[in-house]
This record gives C-alpha cells, structure tokens and sequence, in this order.
C-alpha cells in the first residue's frame, strides 16, 4: 500500500495540479489469507489498522483521499470494532463490497451507522459477474437482472440512509460492460 501511495506522490509531482491523482483506493481483503481463521483474525485485523494509520497519515499529509474497500460481512466475524476504527481514522470514505442481493440494507447497517457517526460516504458496490465465476451464485449479483434492477435497489438504499452520502459502483467494469450490451 505504502508503494502506490509513494507512486502517486511522484506521479502528482511531475504533471500540472489539474491532472493530478485525487486519491487512492485500497482493496485488501485479509479474509482470502491461508491464516484467516477463528485464532488469527483479530491479529491481522490489528496489522491491517496499523498499516492503514500510517498509510493514511502519508496520504493526508500529501492532499491524497484513502478510499477503503471492504466486504458487506465484517461484523459477522465480530470485527465491527475494527471496522469502526477504520472508517474513523483511515479512510475518508468507505466502498463496501455489498454482494448479496436483495439483503443490501441489511448488510450494511452497521457500517452505515458507523459512516454516519463519522461523516463518511458510503460507496454500495453491487456485483454484476456472471454467476459461476468465483463461487458467485445469483444471490450474489445482479447479472442477470440488470441495471435497472440495480437502479431499483439503490434508490431504496438510499431511501433508508437517506441522511447519509451514498453513492454507487459496480464490480467489474467488463461485467458491466457486460450487462448493458444485454440490455
């Protein structure tokens, strides 16, 4: 993280302040570790906090926003007192990776209640992979769907933090692409 953080600086001190990078966005996801389990999860929750502090630090310190990605299920794990750490004092707005259709509130409750308490945006990231690809069901995307189903669930999701920024993505661009031409 503290190499893409250290090539953006360099790349923003070579070109004008129109075109430099506003920010970076991280997308670690500890729970893919070997060492993911009941005994270890606290502890790289702990190294990912430590690691992100200073990361944050550095981006701040050079005008970068630290967008931080994280999965819908965090607080499954009992990790909600990590997350609220991170989005309190590493990141300036939190995507959250919300991959369970139709169950989107419900998924990011907690997180969103957290992003409210400390004024941070909430970026609801929908999956639109084909199901199949990467153990991915049609419970977890909105593939087959469509976009206008998306449309649908967003704006209910938004309806329900409606005192809160919100804003929309999509995984992957490709499977996006995708999806529309289907349309």
């Amino acid at each position: 993280m503290r190499d893409i953080v250290d090539r953006v600086i360099e790349i923003n001190k070579d070109v004008s302040q129109k075109q430099q990078i506003k920010g970076v966005f991280f997308d670690v996801e500890p729970y893919l570790l070997d060492e993911w389990n009941n005994k270890s999860r606290k502890s790289i929750m702990e190294n990912l906090l430590k690691n992100m502090e200073v990361i944050y630090k550095e981006a701040h310190e050079n005008n970068l926003e630290v967008i931080m990605c994280i999965p819908y299920f965090y607080d499954n794990f009992g990790l909600l007192d990590y997350v609220e750490t991170l989005i309190k004092s590493n990141c300036d707005k939190v995507a959250i990776m919300n991959y369970y259709r139709g169950k989107e509130y419900e998924n990011i409750k907690a997180e969103a209640i957290l992003a409210g308490k400390y004024n941070k945006e909430i970026i609801n990231i929908y999956e639109l992979q084909a199901p199949g690809k990467h153990d991915l069901t049609d419970k977890n995307t909105y593939h087959e769907e469509g976009i206008d189903e998306v449309e649908k669930n967003f704006q209910q999701l938004k309806e329900k933090l409606s005192n809160q920024r919100v804003s929309i993505a999509f995984h992957e661009c490709k499977a996006l692409k995708e999806v529309m031409e289907d349309e």
